[in-house]
């Protein structure tokens, strides 16, 4: 049979016999006699860890399209893909997103075991969305603010369901976990004893982040949330977990201006039922966004900067930043 665009697929993607037949066996579970038609592949266009592709097929003549990820990197080099995370990802879409009232991509089916690369997750393709961080607009930003405030509702009611008991819960000692390989990095001389002072606060300030958990995404950052039309659809779901909403927020927002950023917060609370003080929020969202920067500095020691904009929030005395490399020609550091 032949189909349209598999020349581009190579192994780790799976030739197209070992696809039709574990197609077959997801909608057969449903209707024992499907008749399945692979009409065209395609390597995903967006970024990801795990090899991923689209597939359009009929199903008893009509056209289904699906979005299609695989326990394994892109390429030997790519790092991060381990296929429990894909397992845990395809918990996530099996047993938890379809009891919330909120728009994700829809969950097909998956096979966890007995095959190349397994386990194999199939979801909607939202043919035609877009990344967020793709969007011209900040409109688009403080709907994907509101949605995510009202997943953040949703979940509360799922916390003591024996269907969550899977899920990772952050404690305080993944709140601090950042903090000591950034002992090893060079930026504490570099620095002075400022950023020292910002971790030392932000010790003491980290408690509250476990209080008043829910489910997060944990990776709510712009390349992870579609869009297409009204509908915004999060996905990659490896890094869900219950624990602070904040960090969810803190994510979107990430890099943002101090304006822009208080424009999705305020979307973010207009949306949420739960109503707490504008000094608590401040508190538990301050720290939620020096996580962030703490995760992420020890392979982007260039977050540094960001992390001299919340000291000023924390009381912390910041020496004059160290000016920037000049350039010699457009988009030429100097070396």
């Amino acid at each position: 049979m032949a189909v349209a665009g598999h020349s581009n697929l190579r192994p780790p993607y799976p030739a197209d016999s070992a696809l039709r037949e574990g197609l077959e066996g997801i909608f057969r579970r449903a209707r024992p006699h499907a008749r399945l038609e692979i009409v065209s592949r395609q390597l995903n266009p967006f970024t990801s860890t795990f090899a991923s592709e689209k597939v359009v097929c009929r199903v008893d003549g009509e056209v289904v399209r699906l979005f299609c990820k695989y326990g394994t990197g892109r390429n030997a080099a790519e790092q991060g893909a381990d296929p429990k995370l894909l397992g845990y990802e395809t918990e996530i879409y099996r047993s938890v997103l379809p009891t919330l009232q909120v728009s994700t991509p829809l969950f097909h089916g998956a096979i966890l075991s007995g095959l190349p690369h397994s386990p194999w997750l199939f979801i909607e393709d939202l043919d035609g969305a877009t990344q967020l961080d793709k969007s011209p607009t900040l409109d688009v930003y403080l709907r994907a603010a509101a949605w995510i405030a009202r997943f953040h509702d949703e979940s509360r009611a799922l916390l003591d369901d024996p269907r969550a008991r899977f899920i990772r819960r952050f404690v305080l000692d993944d709140y601090l976990a950042p903090i000591e390989p950034i002992g090893s990095m060079d930026l504490f001389g570099a620095e002075g004893d400022w950023l020292g002072e910002v971790i030392e606060r932000y010790c003491d300030l980290a408690p509250i982040l476990t209080d008043d958990p829910v489910l997060t995404h944990g990776e709510y950052y712009p390349q992870n949330i579609l869009v297409r039309g009204d509908r915004i659809a999060p996905v990659d779901w490896q890094g869900a977990r219950i624990g602070a909403a904040e960090v969810d927020l803190a994510m979107l927002t990430d890099a943002w201006s101090n304006r822009q950023t208080a424009r999705m917060v305020q979307h973010y609370r207009s949306a949420s039922r739960q109503k707490m003080s504008d000094e608590s929020f401040e508190r538990r969202f301050l720290a939620a966004r020096i996580y962030v920067q703490l995760y992420w500095l020890t392979t982007e020691p260039g977050r540094v900067r960001f992390l001299r904009s919340e000291a000023r929030h924390l009381g912390v005395k910041v020496p004059k930043a160290p000016p920037r490399p000049t350039r010699q020609g457009p988009g030429r550091p100097a070396s």
